[in-house]
């Protein structure tokens, strides 16, 4: 009889081990008032059903779910929310000093410091303006994400005006009632030397304050129009900023968010480590070779965070007596005290003859579901970023199907996580479709047959087309 068992769930701090799990428990229950302030960092973890045999290998895929638990203990987010049109230039100065990717880092840190009551549209300009996320509530950070990891410069100089009026124009759609309303402008201002370019911006500008919109600016690189970008922040009665490493991010938007969410925990890291049996692939992760011990690094964890990491457990064998093992952990540093820190989860799974797999009425699992999504969003990324034709035809013939099959799951079961996968998904299709229209898209046969190896051809897709 096979059995999937949460076998304990323990925090510890790493510098007390020797001490013994009472002094554990101890130390956790004395806890701190200012941590239960903060949020404190949770983890979960399940397998995707409980019993396996030969013919329900795809059911062992481990879902690990991480975040910030902003619960009963912890202070209130006071600042008001926020409605802020996001404007990146992305012209051809951006590439000199890093420029661009100071900006992108800058971007993802904003994301990661707004919460469901926010709204935030992106905008990236260089002969144009092109909307890559329209104003809305921030209730799927991973497309967000996504967007901005396509933005590279262009050859061209940049419009800033056409992105100052379609971040206003964004903002009105929504509305900026009970919201704090910013149009966010990231650019280092080479574009508008000409007297009378910043003359028009400054006209542009101006008709922002009677709709109760401010423009900040936030100067990148040591080369930057200062001058501009200040005069801009002052007609727009907003604050001028200077990002010249990306150590500055967050004092700089404190102009403009007041105080960021509270960071919870520093450096933070799934750790999976297997007994009996092997990880033989994690989602959104480059392929690599079977291992028993995976470490998957998040960054930072403040208020209000959360995610999760998906991985194809293997066995190590099929038979009786076989039990898969998984330790799972969220290891990170306390960020007030200094101190390393652990949160544990143990699991097994036992071979079971028939198990089959089996889950409600024969209907594909959650992790299952988004396990295919998942699989699915890889190759469509490689299609879009290689501007790969082969994986471009590899994703499309499947794409229908498995679109309809989870979009419908994920709004049946109210799977807000699986949903915004699904978005995402949509998306690239709609993108690769019309790059297909183009003539944008071509194969790569020579590089595969130089690039044996998977990895590395996966890479090479990656970013063989970035600057």
């Amino acid at each position: 009889m096979g059995s999937l068992v949460l076998v304990g769930c323990i925090t510890y701090d790493e510098q007390d081990e020797l001490h013994g799990p009472e002094s554990n428990v101890a130390a956790a229950l004395a806890g701190n008032s200012a941590d239960r302030e903060r949020g404190e960092p949770t983890l979960a973890a399940t397998l995707g059903c409980p019993t396996y045999d030969e013919r329900s290998r795809h059911c062992l895929l481990l879902k690990i779910d991480y975040g910030v638990d902003s619960g009963a203990g912890a202070s209130p987010i006071t600042r008001p929310p926020l409605n802020i049109a996001l404007v990146l230039d992305r012209s051809s100065s951006m590439r000199a000093e890093e420029k661009l990717p100071y900006a992108l880092a800058t971007a993802h840190w904003l994301v990661q410091n707004l919460t469901e009551r926010d709204m935030l549209s992106i905008i990236a300009v260089d002969e144009r303006a092109t909307l890559l996320a329209a104003a809305g509530p921030i209730v799927n950070k991973p497309f967000l994400h996504h967007r901005l990891d396509d933005v590279f410069a262009s050859d061209g100089t940049a419009d800033l005006s056409a992105g100052l009026r379609e971040g206003m124009a964004q903002m009105e759609r929504v509305g900026t009632a009970g919201r704090r309303t910013h149009v966010t402008l990231l650019t280092d201002g080479l574009a508008a030397r000409a007297q009378a370019v910043s003359a028009d911006l400054e006209k542009i500008v101006k008709q922002a304050s009677p709709l109760g919109i401010s423009v900040s600016t936030f100067g990148v690189g040591k080369d930057h129009n200062g001058r501009l970008l200040v005069a801009l922040a002052a007609v727009g009665g907003g604050r001028a900023a200077y990002i010249r490493m990306p150590e500055q991010f967050s004092t700089a938007f404190r102009t403009v968010l007041g105080e960021p969410l509270p960071l919870v925990a520093r450096d933070a890291a799934i750790r999976v480590t297997m007994k009996q049996g092997h990880i033989g692939k994690v989602y959104r992760q480059l392929p690599a070779p079977p291992i028993q011990t995976q470490i998957v690094p998040l960054g930072d964890l403040r208020a209000a965070d959360r995610g999760f990491v998906l991985a194809q457990l293997e066995p190590a064998a099929y038979a009786f007596g076989t039990t898969v093992e998984g330790r799972v952990s969220l290891d990170f540093t306390d960020p007030l005290t200094g101190r390393s820190q652990s949160q544990e989860v143990r699991l097994q799974s036992s071979y079971a003859a028939g198990a089959q797999g089996a889950s409600r009425g024969g209907e594909p699992s959650s992790p299952s579901t988004l396990a295919d999504v998942l699989a699915a969003l890889e190759t469509a990324d490689s299609a879009a970023r290689g501007l790969d034709l082969d994986a471009y035809r590899q994703f499309k013939a499947s794409f229908e199907l498995l679109y309809g099959r989870a979009h419908e799951y994920a709004v049946r079961n109210r799977d807000q996580e699986l949903l915004n996968q699904v978005f995402v998904l949509g998306h690239l299709m709609e993108e690769l479709d019309a790059a297909n229209k183009e003539g944008l898209l071509h194969g790569h046969e020579q590089a595969r047959a130089q690039l044996p190896n998977e990895r590395d051809y996966l890479l090479y897709l990656l970013t063989h087309h970035r600057p």
